[in-house]
C-alpha cells in the first residue's frame, strides 16, 4: 500500500532516506514537467528538478503541514525556474559592456523583487489557510484532497466513501465561497525593472510592422493579469469612482475590472491591480498616502500598500489585509483624519467602523434602509456625517458612535447624491428634482438651494477650500461649477459624450477630474474650464457583443448607448463609435462581415457599412422597444422583435418589411434563426418557446420549456438541437428539433444563465452566468468540460469565432474577454 506524504515525511525526519526516495519518485515526473514547460529545455529542467528536491530535503523540517508537500514542492520548482530565467536574461549581455551603476541597480531591483515574491508567497499561504478554515468541514476536506493532495474526484470519493458527483458538488460550492481569492491562486508575474541597456526583447513584428495580439499584450497593462485560458481583455471596465492621493501625485480610479493608478503629472498608468473577481466600487487613500482601501461589489474590503515608484503594469503588492465584512456591495469607504479608523457603508444595510491597525470591527450601525449612506469625517475627526438615502442627515460621535443629532431634509428633496466640505462645514445634498440643498453642519440650517439641473443630481464634489461645488446630472453630459457662498453658477464644463460617473478635485484645487459613461476620464483646468487631458479605454456595462466572420473585429454594445469596434490584433478600440440617443438592444454582423446592425428604442434599426464607416440604411417601423435582432443564415433577411409583440422580417436589399402578428400577451423578448433559414424560434416572459414559419408567418408549434420565463435560446449549427435556459431553473435543456422533445438537461450550476452559444462544430455549448462565470459543456456527454472565471460582473453576451478556437464574452463589469478554447 502506498504511503501518504505525511507518513513519508515523518519517516524522512526520523532518518529514513528510502522514504525520501519514495517521495521523489512520487513527484519527480510532475516537477520535471512543470520545469520543462517553463524553461523549454528538457536537460536544464532535469537539473532544476534535482536542485528542487535537494532544496526540499534541506527545508523539509520547516514544512508545517506535511500533507501540503505536493503544492509546496511545485511552488519551489517554479521559483527555481524563474530564478534561472532571470539569471539567463542578465547573462545575455557581456557584463563588461554594462556600467557598474546599472549592474548594481539591476541587482538591487531583483533583490527587492525576490523579497516581494517571498513575502507574497508567504502571505498567500496565510490567506489560503485562513479561508480554508472558513469552509465547512466537508468542503474543506475535498478542497485539500483535490488541490493540495492532487487527488481525482473518483479517488476522493473512494477515500471518503461518497460518490464522485458529491465530491464535485462540494468542490463547486467551495469554489463559489472562495471566488474572491481566485486571483490569489493564479501565478503572478513579478516584472523586473531594467535599464534600457539591458532590455533585449523586441516585441514589434518584423514583417510590415504590424502588432499582432500576442505582441501587443506586453504593451497594454490590462493584459498583464489575465484569467486562465484568456488571451486578451478589451476595455478597462466601467468607472465607479475617482480619488486623488493626499499629495496630489496619484489619481486612483475604481473600475469594473480593478483599480487603476495614474501619475497626476505625466497622466500615465503607473500601477494597477485586480485583487478580486468582483468590481471595485469605491476607493480611499489613508491620510498619509501609504495605503489604499477598496470596497468591492461582493462586500469585501482590501487594503494594500501603495507603490511610490511603480512601473507600468506592476500590480499592487504586497497585499496587507482582507476584510470579509459586508454581505453585499460596499458603497462607501473612508479613512478618519488620523488614519486610525476606516468607515464603510454597504447595501447590506450596515455602516461599520474598523480599527485600521487590527482590522477588527469597532462598531456596527444597522440602518433603516438598505440604501447607501454618504459618509464623511469632520476635519477634527470627532464627528461622522451620514447622509441617508432616506432623506435624513445624522451626526455621530466618532468615539462613541452615538447619535449627536438627526434632522430631516427639505420635503421636496429625494436624495440622489451628497458631499461634505470639512472646511466650511457645509453638507450638499443632490435631489432627483435637479436641485442641490446646502446645509450648515453645526446648526442644521438649510443655507441655500441651488437649482442646478433639470433632474437627478447624480454626482457632487467640493473643492479643497470648500468655495466651489461641482455637480453633474444622470441625464446630462456636462459638469457645472457653483460658488458655495453665493450659489451663483460659475461655469459649465462640456466635452463628455455621456453621463458623468465620478468627480474629484486635485488637492491644490486647480484641477477637476471627471469620469464618464463615454469611457473617458478628463482633467479640467478650473480657471479656464479647458479640458487638459483625456484618458480612454473605460467602457460601461457590456450588453451585447458580435464578432465579424474573419475574427478581425469585435463590436460591443454598452449601456452608454454606444457601439464600439475593437481590433482583435491590437486589442484597441478603433476610433469609430456609433452613438445612439436612446438605448440599443440588439447587435450583430451579417455573414460577410461588412454590415453591422443594431436596434434602438426609437431610431428603428440602423445598418452600418463597416468598410466605409457610414450608415447604409435605417429601417423604421411602428415598434415600441426593440428587444432582439438576428440575420438569416444567408444574410438576406433580418428579423426583429419588440415590446409591441410583433416580429418584423426585413429584406436587407430592398428594405421591404413583413410582419407576423403575435398574441398580445406573449411578451416576445428574444429570437433565433434556424440554420436552414426557414424557421424562427422566439422566447417570451412566459414559460414557452414558439416556432414560426418564415415564409407564411404561421406559428406551427408552441411548447412549454421551463418553469417560468425563457431567458435565452440558441440553435446548434447543424440545426438538430435547440438549447434553452429559464428564469427560475438551475439547468439548461437541449431539444431535438425534429420532435421538440427534451433530450438532455445540463445540470450542476446553481446560478441564472443569461446567454447561450454553440461552437461551430456543435460539440460545445457555452453559457454565461449571473455569477460572472462561463460553463463549457460537452453536448454529447452532457458534462461540464470547464468553467471560465475572469469577469467581475455577470456575463451578458458570448459568441464563438468562426473557427471555434476562440470564445468572446462581454460582461457588466465593462470589459470583454477573449478566451483560448483549446487551452
Amino acid at each position: 500500500m502506498e504511503r501518504d506524504d505525511t507518513e513519508l515525511i515523518n519517516s524522512i525526519l526520523l532518518g529514513d532516506e528510502t522514504a525520501f526516495n519514495a517521495l521523489v519518485r512520487k513527484y519527480q515526473k510532475s516537477v520535471h514537467a512543470l520545469a520543462w514547460r517553463i524553461i523549454g529545455d528538457y536537460h536544464i529542467a532535469e537539473e532544476i528538478t534535482q536542485d528542487t528536491f535537494l532544496h526540499a530535503h534541506k527545508k523539509l523540517s520547516t514544512l508545517n503541514e506535511p500533507k501540503q508537500f505536493g503544492g509546496w514542492i511545485h511552488v519551489t520548482a517554479k521559483r527555481r525556474c524563474l530564478a534561472w530565467l532571470r539569471k539567463k536574461n542578465l547573462d545575455m549581455q557581456s557584463l563588461e559592456s554594462v556600467p557598474e551603476l546599472t549592474l548594481e541597480k539591476t541587482a538591487y531591483e531583483n533583490y527587492i523583487a525576490d523579497l516581494r515574491e517571498d513575502a507574497y508567497t508567504e502571505y498567500l499561504r496565510e490567506i489560503v489557510d485562513d479561508l480554508l478554515q472558513k469552509l465547512p468541514d466537508a468542503e474543506r476536506t475535498v478542497v485539500i484532497l483535490h488541490y493540495l493532495g492532487e487527488m481525482t474526484c473518483d479517488a476522493i470519493g473512494k477515500y471518503l466513501s461518497i460518490s464522485p458527483n458529491t465530491v464535485k458538488s462540494r468542490l463547486s460550492r467551495a469554489r463559489n465561497r472562495l471566488r474572491v481569492v481566485d486571483f490569489y491562486l493564479k501565478p503572478i508575474k513579478h516584472k523586473r525593472t531594467h535599464d534600457n541597456s539591458l532590455q533585449t526583447t523586441n516585441w514589434k513584428s518584423q514583417d510590415k510592422g504590424i502588432e499582432t495580439m500576442e505582441n501587443n499584450l506586453e504593451h497594454n497593462p490590462i493584459q498583464g493579469l489575465l484569467p486562465n485560458s484568456a488571451k486578451a481583455r478589451l476595455g478597462y471596465g466601467r468607472i465607479n469612482g475617482l480619488t486623488y492621493s493626499p499629495d496630489g501625485k496619484r489619481l486612483a480610479v475604481a473600475s469594473g475590472f480593478g483599480l487603476w493608478l495614474y501619475d497626476a503629472h505625466t497622466n500615465l498608468v503607473v500601477a494597477w491591480g485586480k485583487l478580486s473577481d468582483h468590481e471595485v466600487d469605491c476607493v480611499s487613500y489613508s491620510p498619509d498616502g501609504d495605503h489604499i482601501a477598496r470596497g468591492f461589489s461582493n462586500g469585501f474590503i482590501i487594503i494594500s500598500n501603495t507603490i511610490a515608484n511603480a512601473q507600468t503594469g506592476v500590480p499592487y503588492e504586497p497585499y496587507r489585509t482582507i476584510f470579509d465584512v459586508h454581505a453585499d456591495c460596499v458603497w462607501s469607504i473612508i479613512y478618519s483624519p488620523d488614519g486610525k479608523t476606516i468607515a464603510t457603508d454597504s447595501r447590506d444595510g450596515t455602516t461599520r467602523f474598523w480599527d485600521a491597525a487590527s482590522c477588527k470591527v469597532k462598531y456596527t450601525i444597522t440602518k433603516e434602509s438598505h440604501h447607501a449612506n454618504e459618509l464623511s469625517f469632520t476635519s477634527d475627526g470627532k464627528v461622522v456625517v451620514c447622509v441617508s438615502w432616506t432623506n435624513k442627515i445624522t451626526l455621530l460621535n466618532a468615539n462613541t458612535y452615538k447619535t449627536i443629532r438627526t434632522f430631516d431634509l427639505h420635503p421636496d428633496c429625494v436624495t440622489t447624491s451628497a458631499a461634505y466640505s470639512p472646511i466650511q462645514e457645509i453638507i450638499a445634498v443632490g435631489s432627483d428634482n435637479g436641485k442641490i440643498y446646502l446645509y450648515d453642519r453645526n446648526t442644521s440650517e438649510l443655507k441655500r438651494t441651488i437649482t442646478s439641473h433639470k433632474e437627478h443630481v447624480d454626482v457632487l464634489a467640493f473643492s479643497p477650500d470648500g468655495k466651489t461645488l461641482a455637480s453633474a446630472s444622470l441625464y446630462e453630459k456636462s459638469i457645472k461649477l457653483w460658488d458655495t457662498d453665493s450659489g451663483e453658477h460659475i461655469k459649465t464644463l462640456t466635452g463628455h459624450a455621456s453621463y458623468i460617473r465620478g468627480l474629484a478635485f486635485s488637492p491644490d484645487g486647480k484641477t477637476l477630474t471627471s469620469g464618464s459613461g463615454d469611457g473617458t476620464i478628463r482633467d479640467w483646468d478650473i480657471d479656464s474650464g479647458d479640458n487638459i487631458i483625456k484618458h480612454t479605454g473605460y467602457t460601461e456595462y457590456v450588453m451585447s457583443i458580435a464578432c465579424n466572420p474573419n475574427g478581425n473585429y469585435i463590436a460591443t454594445k454598452t449601456s452608454d448607448h454606444a457601439i464600439r469596434l475593437w481590433d482583435t490584433r491590437t486589442c484597441k478600440n478603433i476610433e469609430t463609435d456609433y452613438q445612439f440617443q436612446d438605448s440599443t438592444f440588439g447587435i450583430t454582423f451579417n455573414s460577410d462581415g461588412d454590415l453591422l446592425i443594431a436596434s434602438a428604442t426609437e431610431n428603428g434599426i440602423r445598418l452600418w457599412n463597416t468598410n466605409k464607416d457610414e450608415d447604409k440604411m435605417i429601417l423604421t417601423g411602428e415598434a415600441e422597444i426593440m428587444e432582439d435582432i438576428s440575420f438569416s443564415p444567408d444574410g438576406n433577411t433580418l428579423v426583429s422583435c419588440s415590446t409591441d409583440d410583433i416580429i418584423r422580417l426585413w429584406d436587407v436589399q430592398s428594405c421591404e418589411e413583413k410582419r407576423v402578428q403575435l398574441g398580445p400577451d406573449n411578451c416576445v423578448r428574444g429570437i433565433a434563426f434556424h440554420p436552414d433559414g426557414k424557421t424562427i424560434a422566439t422566447r417570451n416572459l412566459e414559460n414557452t418557446i414558439q416556432l414560426w414559419d418564415v415564409d407564411t408567418g404561421e406559428n406551427f408549434r408552441t411548447f412549454v420549456a421551463h418553469y417560468r420565463g425563457v431567458d435565452c435560446i440558441a440553435f446548434s449549427p447543424d440545426g438538430k438541437t435547440l438549447a434553452s435556459a429559464g428564469s427560475n431553473d438551475d439547468f439548461i435543456k437541449l431539444w431535438d428539433t425534429n420532435t421538440y422533445k427534451s433530450i438532455m438537461e445540463l445540470t450542476g450550476h446553481t446560478d441564472l444563465t443569461i446567454c447561450l452559444a454553440f461552437s461551430p462544430d456543435g460539440k460545445t455549448l457555452a453559457n454565461g452566468r449571473e455569477d460572472s462565470s462561463i460553463n463549457l459543456w460537452d453536448t454529447d456527454k452532457g458534462e461540464c468540460k470547464k468553467v471560465l472565471y475572469g469577469h467581475s460582473n455577470k456575463v451578458t453576451s458570448i459568441t464563438f469565432s468562426q473557427d471555434g478556437k476562440t470564445l468572446v464574452s462581454g460582461s457588466g463589469d465593462g470589459t470583454v474577454l477573449i478566451w483560448d478554447i483549446d487551452s
